[in-house]
């Protein structure tokens, strides 16, 4: 799960640019175990439950997604995104 600081949604680029390299980290960590997927509710952080997700939040995830393509396939892992009840977030459930 995301720290409050990490979020793929986030209209900042800088929060987002960060949370992208964070789980390029963890891709590179599951790699490196032996690990061939990196689960869990990888777009916004918990409790993050602003109101109805938007268009401009969908379109920011799905871009940050688009970045993690080539590390994804460069180590040969799959992200599973999970989604949340919605007690836990807005964005995905």
């Amino acid at each position: 799960a995301f720290a409050p600081d990490q979020n793929f949604a986030d209209p900042d680029p800088a929060v987002r640019a960060h949370t992208v390299q964070h789980v390029a980290d963890c891709v590179k960590a599951v790699a490196e175990a032996g690990g061939t997927a990196l689960a869990g509710p990888t777009y916004t952080p918990l409790g993050f439950k602003p109101g109805r997700r938007t268009d401009d939040e969908w379109q920011r995830v799905i871009e940050c997604l688009q970045k993690l393509g080539d590390v994804l396939a460069a180590h040969q892992v799959t992200l599973c995104v999970e989604p949340l009840n919605r007690f836990e977030t807005h964005f995905l459930n």
